[in-house]
């Protein structure tokens, strides 16, 4: 199995990348998700995606612990298998994996803030890795994983099928990729969902911030072995809004083959 280099460990973390040579602005990035109220005490990061009742993004953790919870039942069947989950932010996903399956958990990301909160938190799960990189230089071994995913975070890469691809170089001829907690459009909702979200953020005070948010398609992943999990959900979800103006928001579960 690959060994991590303990010498590039630093405060829990091992930074295969150096964070000068990044052009990533962490500053302007954790002010967004301040004023989203998404930069969290520990307390509140060591529990997620449980959270308090009164707590402003209840309703979003709520939608999240469902796909969640289906994600973690599929993931516990595989056992001694190396998993990288990219974007992992402050860690609690990672760490819910490592902690609910008999695998190795590997969370990439170039925001330290966030990882250095989450080497803090769940620094002591010996199955556990908190990397600084940079995922389209080589940081690791070609085909070291057996699954890799994304959690609300494909939709900060430009070009889907250069993630894709990349995120190929690093798996097993038999491996997966899981993408989950991120919209998929169709057609003209593409354009209307783009338009939400510069309005958004012009609200917030960053009109700039959409411009590194990539809505992504359908059509996007027509060049891949792919299925829909929850097709069928997403279906019914599609028909009950039609008839009854109900969104209930059901977000894909997205598994692509090597």
């Amino acid at each position: 199995m690959f060994q991590f280099d303990l010498s590039k460990k630093i405060n829990g973390i091992f930074y295969y990348t150096n964070p000068a040579h990044q052009n990533f602005d962490e500053d302007t990035y954790l002010s967004i998700r301040e004023k989203e109220g998404r930069l969290y005490p520990d307390r509140i990061v060591k529990n997620l995606p449980l959270i308090a009742s009164d707590h402003p993004l209840k309703r979003e953790w709520l939608i999240r612990k469902k796909s969640i919870d289906k994600l973690l039942s599929y993931f516990s069947k595989l056992n001694g298998k190396i998993f990288l989950e990219i974007g992992c932010g402050n860690g609690w996903l990672s760490n819910r994996v490592a902690s609910n399956t008999k695998n190795v958990v590997a969370g990439l990301d170039l925001n330290q803030h966030e990882l250095i909160q989450a080497a803090r938190v769940f620094g002591a799960n010996e199955n556990l890795y908190f990397v600084y990189g940079n995922i389209y230089e080589n940081i690791f071994p070609a085909e070291i994983f057996d699954v890799i995913f994304f959690s609300s975070s494909i939709q900060y890469f430009p070009n889907l099928m250069e993630i894709i691809c990349r995120a190929f170089y690093f798996l097993k001829p038999d491996g997966e990729i899981h993408i989950i907690d991120s919209f998929f459009y169709d057609g003209v909702e593409l354009q209307k969902a783009a338009e939400r979200t510069s309005k958004y953020f012009n609200k917030l005070g960053f009109p700039s911030a959409a411009n590194y948010y990539f809505h992504r398609s359908w059509n996007e992943l027509k060049t891949f072995n792919y299925k829909v999990v929850n097709k069928n959900n997403l279906s019914f979800q599609k028909i009950l809004k039609t008839f009854t103006g109900i969104n209930r928001i059901i977000f894909p579960w997205i598994i692509i083959k090597k």
